[in-house]
């Protein structure tokens, strides 16, 4: 079974990998992939880039049959009298063509009119010579004419009717093509604004939950410190080796690790401690224990490379003696400090 010791290295070892795994995948270019347990991870910027691009690409197709329906109502509004525009709903005539068979139908409508009245003036002409035939054929032209003009009616309505039913076409088609505009750039944004939440929010639980695992493990190697601390403080009075009394009582004190010694202080005033010659190697463990007895209130600061289970060193109250228990890891290159207060 893994002793302390290598439990906490091996908690520290996996929480560096994870966090600057975590690093890359928050500040990776847009080209950054990170390899983890599950495999390949993009990084933000790169998973923000290819959904950004899959969105241009589709707005590309939008706009591209925009453009393409619009290209054919051009055609439609300014093509010559014989242009014909191909749809997807079959070909249809440009204005000025269809303008074209319009006029054509009604000359050929006129025409007939024309005729028809030259073939009643020819009856009327023979039928004077005769009244009785002469009024028949009267009658005969009259009903002729009627028809000519219902005719020339039915004619006029078909060409009014034709002409708003294409200026409703042009209308319906030019706001189809204005709400497909504008309905596929709100789908575009709305899409962003989904993803980019989506993202943040599976970031900050997955960083939530790295923090909350890493503090946890950490403080379980605090709290086995610090129950060290007070057995290694019970077998103090059993160990032959005595504490070595320091002059110091305040100020900037060292402790030498080559030493291999442990100390007694009597602080008066504000106390910083540093260290030399630290451990190379774990073949051993590394001790040092300090007694300390304070006759003022004190803050003592200690090394940078010191972890405290309070993240910070304690304040040492006015006549209160202190057992300061110090153990260096050379492979984290770090101080475990754990106090007990008597």
């Amino acid at each position: 079974m893994a002793n302390m010791q290598e439990r906490l290295e091996a908690s520290v070892a996996q929480a560096e990998i994870d966090v600057s795994k975590l690093h890359d995948i928050i500040n990776g270019d847009e080209t950054a992939t990170i390899e983890t347990e599950n495999g390949l991870v993009s990084s933000i910027a790169k998973h923000l880039k290819d959904i950004r691009l899959e969105i241009l690409q589709g707005m590309e197709t939008t706009i591209e049959t925009a453009e393409s329906n619009l290209d054919k109502l051009h055609q439609v509004i300014n093509g010559d009298e014989n242009t014909t525009i191909e749809t997807d709903n079959g070909p249809i005539s440009s204005i000025a063509k269809h303008l074209k068979e319009i006029r054509a139908e009604l000359t050929q409508g006129v025409d007939e009119i024309v005729g028809t009245a030259l073939s009643a003036k020819e009856i009327i002409l023979e039928a004077q010579s005769d009244v009785t035939l002469k009024h028949e054929s009267i009658n005969a032209i009259k009903a002729n004419i009627d028809e000519i003009v219902t005719n020339i009616t039915a004619i006029n309505e078909r060409f009014v009717n034709s002409i708003d039913e294409f200026e409703t076409t042009l209308n319906e088609a030019i706001a189809s093509i204005n709400n497909t505009r504008d309905n596929g750039i709100e789908a575009v944004n709305n899409q962003l604004n989904i993803e980019k939440d989506k993202l943040i929010a599976e970031l900050n639980k997955e960083t939530d939950s790295e923090v909350s695992r890493v503090q946890n493990e950490g403080q379980q190697q605090i709290d086995a410190a610090t129950a060290q601390a007070e057995r290694a403080k019970n077998e103090a009075d059993a160990v032959n080796q005595p504490l070595i009394t320091r002059e110091e009582t305040g100020g900037t004190i060292n402790i030498d690790w080559n030493l291999n010694q442990d100390y007694l202080f009597n602080l008066t005033s504000a106390t910083t401690f540093s260290f030399s010659n630290l451990p190379q190697n774990d073949e051993k463990g590394h001790f040092v224990q300090l007694i300390i007895n304070t006759t003022a209130a004190i803050k003592p600061v200690f090394p940078d490379n010191c972890i405290f289970a309070d993240e910070n060193a304690p304040d040492f109250a006015a006549g209160k003696t202190y057992h300061v228990m110090l153990q260096y890891v050379a492979g984290l290159a770090k101080c475990q400090v754990a106090f007990v207060e008597y």
